[in-house]
């Protein structure tokens, strides 16, 4: 009959223990569960910084990108502008050769 008292015996004391091991094992898993929250917060953290970061550099690109773009149609009218101011030397050269030929060919047909 002793037998028979230590069957239930030791099946009170492995419920007992399985239930220790199972609240260890929850408060344990609670601990690593906040753990990993701390984690996934400083993670949403950085990928906000992250995503503001981007939005600057996608503005400063813009800014750039016009900036860009006056700097080239600034340097198209200067061109066009010296183009022009070259025509306008020619021309005027021409005028100035064709005046001092006609004042030569006078010289030349008074003497």
């Amino acid at each position: 009959m002793q037998w028979e008292a230590i069957g239930p015996l030791l099946n009170f004391a492995t419920i007992i223990f399985a239930a220790g091991a199972l609240a260890y094992s929850v408060k344990n898993l609670a601990a690593r569960m906040e753990g990993i929250e701390v984690e996934m917060k400083q993670i949403v953290a950085i990928l906000v910084v992250q995503g503001r970061h981007e939005e600057r550099m996608n503005a400063m690109d813009e800014r750039l990108l016009a900036q860009g773009k006056r700097l080239d149609e600034f340097v198209k009218a200067q061109l066009d502008a010296q183009e022009r101011m070259a025509r306008l030397v020619e021309s005027t050269i021409s005028r100035v050769n064709a005046i001092a030929d006609r004042n030569l060919r006078h010289e030349d047909d008074g003497h």
